[in-house]
Order: C-alpha cells, then structure tokens, then sequence
C-alpha cells in the first residue's frame, strides 16, 4: 500500500463525513488505537466470559426443565391411575347393590319356583 499526502488521500472525502460525523477533529494517533484495543480486549474477554457463563446456566436450566417435565410426567401418571382406581370403586359400590340385587331375585325364585 502506497503512502500519500492528506490532501491527496483517495478517501479524503469518506475521511471527512466520518469526521463530520463523529465530530472527532483528529484521528487517533497509535499509541491511542493500541490503548483503545487492548481495553476492547479487556472488554471482549469480560464479554465472553459472561457469555460462557450465561451458557452453563441455561445449559443447566434445560436440564432442570427436563426433570421438572419427567417429574410432572410421572404425577400425571400417578393421579390418572389414582382416579381410575376411585372410579372403579365407585362403580363398584354403585353397581353392587344392583348386583346384590339381582342374585337375590335369583335365589328368590329358585326358593319359591323350586328350580
């Protein structure tokens, strides 16, 4: 890459919208770009250590989700087989009587018709 003069910089006017932009009058000299980079540095592996923790918390969380799903998986089942039974006893006592009922009249009828 070729050097040239300020005035004849072929992003001279490039040069000037940023300026006029960030409405700095001077570039930086490289003493101060190298201090900005080395804090961007800092900054970055701050960033990144952060990020990696935030990544084995939710790393953890999913794990956690997915005991709380299995444990929720298994009340489900627990609770459906618990309903089932409370209804098969209530069908029990339910029908019994009619059950009770009918082998009576057959034993009724049996004594009186002497089957």
């Amino acid at each position: 890459m070729e050097k040239h003069e300020k005035d004849t910089c072929p992003f001279k006017k490039e040069i000037e919208e940023i300026i006029k932009k960030t409405g700095q009058k001077e570039w930086y000299e490289n003493k101060d770009l190298y201090d900005l980079i080395v804090r961007l540095t800092a900054q970055t592996e701050v960033l990144s250590n952060k990020l990696d923790n935030t990544i084995r918390i939710v790393g953890k969380y999913n794990g956690l989700r997915e005991d709380l799903l299995s444990i929720k998986k298994r009340i489900d089942y627990i609770e459906t087989e618990k309903l089932a039974k409370n209804k098969i006893g209530d069908q029990i006592i339910k029908w019994s009587g009619w059950i009770i009922a009918i082998i009576s009249l057959g034993f009724t009828a049996v004594k009186i018709f002497g089957w």
